[in-house]
């Protein structure tokens, strides 16, 4: 059975920040208030995959404008998306 993938919802909060804080490599331990920070930053970007209805994992984007040609080449993308 394959995840649903949908956007965050405030009540996801608590499992994501568990799922955060045991998997995420971030410079430092995450918090509640970074979870709520990335929904409220660019909620339209902020997905969680939900299987049997558990919260299984999250993904963060964030829409930036400008970016430099040669932080696109290291990202191998281009204007508008990133592969």
């Amino acid at each position: 059975m394959d995840p649903a993938i949908r956007r965050f919802e405030k009540n996801d909060g608590v499992p994501v920040l568990e799922i955060s804080q045991k998997y995420a490599s971030w410079d430092s331990t995450p918090t509640e208030a970074d979870i709520q920070g990335f929904y409220s930053s660019e909620p339209d970007f902020f997905l969680v995959a939900e299987l049997n209805p558990r919260i299984v994992g999250f993904i963060h984007g964030r829409e930036s404008e400008n970016v430099p040609d040669e932080v696109l080449k290291e990202m191998e993308g281009d204007k508008g998306r990133l592969r």
